[in-house]
């Protein structure tokens, strides 16, 4: 399957810029149908951008496609732990272990 990385900092945690990008990135959908937000290089996230990230796996999942979330902060995983986001959208700790789960999937996983 053919996926995209993007690479998210803390400039883009922004919720009128991520949500640009978000709109942006369901328009390109059909080029990528696995996505991974890259969070490697953001410290925080608010309630604001769980509400993008969920929106963003709403219309990639009705495109028959999926959103994994890669590389979160401490406080980033607790945030997506609370907010039970982690219970819908998988999430790895490195960008190369979600690399590596969509190259080589688990029956049922991808």
């Amino acid at each position: 399957m053919k996926y995209q990385i993007v690479p998210l900092s803390d400039d883009d945690t922004n919720r009128e810029r991520l949500r640009k990008l978000i709109d942006k990135l369901s328009t390109e959908a059909p080029k990528a149908s696995l996505l991974i937000l890259d969070l490697t290089r953001v410290k925080m996230i608010n309630s604001g951008v769980l509400c993008e990230i969920m929106r963003l796996h709403k219309d990639f999942r009705a495109m028959a496609g999926d959103v994994f979330i890669a590389g979160p902060s401490h406080d980033v995983n607790l945030l997506l732990d609370n907010s039970r986001l982690n219970k819908i959208i998988r999430v790895y700790n490195t960008l190369a272990a979600a690399v590596r789960a969509i190259e080589n999937p688990e029956p049922g996983m991808v």
